[in-house]
């Protein structure tokens, strides 16, 4: 190194030492980049390299204030224009376009550092302006100028894929997770919808808006794959058509058409677990209002009873009014009741079932073997609520005590009632 520095590693990542010392030297900002063996996009180099030398050894011999697909207010954007100025950067074309979101490959890393080093190899150049309609570029106007693929590295180093087919698409996402050994994915596969309008009346700058319907699937190369909703859901492109290439962005990373090497990466990851987890594969009795989630009465063999308003079950004053305000704040929120008095009575219990911790295990059992996922989370009252996500619902369950005192001659209401809850996550 220039200034004396050497490098050891002593058990940790490999990369460690490097980042301390960019991190030391300003070059970058300590947590900066999430994953350090992600591949890096091109604006990402151009950021550490311009933050490499100091602007004595980047003296500028061009004079380029903007480049057709540049965000003049981005981060980066002074980094990109000094290494442009110095002559380390000329563009993919005669306009300069950056394609700041595109992976960088090696060849151009090796003309950038050569540059770097030596003054003699840095270009001058002149850009020419960009048509204010690009020859051959789709006008992003309908969607059949979306059809194909297109692909990006977002911040986080994840790999995003988009294809479309008239009123279909796809979105793939994938991240290495390289400490943990797997590689996930999450899909959305369903229809769209797309209007195209002018941003600020100009007709080359335009908002994309795409309505969307569609299942999502979530998994890993590890674990596999399963269902986990179905939603709909806006998503908002913006694409200028003074950029030569094809391209739009979404969320500050911009797509380009490519090959839909995610998607093929994932089917033939799914094809090794042999598809889509079905929770039907699991075994149990489902919900014939919730195909996807374990029947807890089936399990347990108990009969599902009415509510406890129902008109033949008498309940205190006190705990009309708690049930009320229950449905009134849950009121999205299906609701299945079972008798407790049945299970004590079968399994010669004198005690509530509440009392039994082991009580649910088996629905528990029943939920993971059908791909639900335990969790924890808040309730009103700031105390932790044990319950089960997946397929788009949140199903939980409970112990309804009532006393005995208030019994209403029909046995099977008597005493505590199981309460099984399925709402949208």
């Amino acid at each position: 190194m220039g200034d004396g520095e050497s490098f050891t590693t002593s058990g940790g990542t490999w990369y460690q030492p490097y980042v301390d010392y960019a991190v030391k030297n300003g070059i970058i900002t300590n947590g900066a980049y999430a994953d350090y063996t992600a591949t890096a996009t091109r604006v990402q180099f151009a950021a550490i390299l311009a933050a490499a030398l100091p602007d004595e050894a980047l003296p500028a011999i061009n004079s380029v204030t903007s480049l057709p697909d540049l965000d003049a207010n981005a981060a980066y954007a002074a980094a990109v224009l000094k290494l442009y100025n110095a002559g380390i950067l000329t563009g993919s074309d005669a306009a300069g376009s950056f394609k700041p979101e595109s992976t960088i490959q090696r060849s151009e890393v090796a003309t950038i550092v050569t540059r770097m080093a030596d003054k003699s190899l840095r270009k001058t150049f002149t850009l020419t302006a960009a048509p204010t309609e690009q020859q051959g570029r789709s006008p992003m106007r309908t969607q059949a100028d979306l059809e194909g693929t297109w692909s990006a590295v977002y911040t986080d180093g994840s790999l995003y894929e988009y294809t479309f087919s008239g009123d279909h698409f796809t979105r793939v996402v994938k991240h290495e997770f390289d400490s943990l050994g797997y590689t996930s994915f999450q899909i959305y596969d369903g229809t769209y919808t797309m209007t195209s309008e002018p941003i600020n009346g100009d007709e080359n700058v335009r908002k994309l808006t795409l309505n969307t319907t569609y299942e999502q699937v979530d998994g890993n190369s590890k674990d596999g794959f399963k269902v986990t909703g179905n939603d709909t859901r806006t998503i908002e492109f913006t694409t200028n058509l003074l950029v030569p290439e094809d391209c739009f962005i979404w969320s500050g990373a911009t797509f380009y058409r490519a090959e839909p090497v995610v998607k093929q990466e994932y089917e033939t990851v799914l094809a090794n677990f042999g598809g889509i987890k079905d929770p039907a594969d699991a075994g149990y009795p489902m919900y014939a209002e919730f195909p996807s989630i374990p029947d807890f009465g089936a399990i347990y063999g108990l009969e599902r009873i009415p509510a406890p308003d129902a008109e033949d079950v008498r309940l205190p004053a006190e705990m009309e009014e708690i049930f009320d305000a229950a449905d009134a704040y849950t009121s999205d929120v299906t609701t299945y009741y079972y008798s407790a008095y049945d299970f004590q009575k079968r399994e010669n219990s004198f005690f509530p079932p509440y009392l039994d911790i082991g009580f649910f295990y088996d629905y528990e059992d029943a939920l993971e073997a059908c791909g639900f996922e335990g969790k924890f989370l808040p309730n009103i009252l700031g105390e932790k609520t044990f319950y089960y996500e997946g397929y788009g619902y949140l199903v939980s369950y409970t112990i309804l005590h009532v006393d005995l005192s208030f019994a209403t001659g029909h046995e099977d209401y008597t005493g505590d009632k199981i309460a099984i809850y399925i709402h949208p996550a």
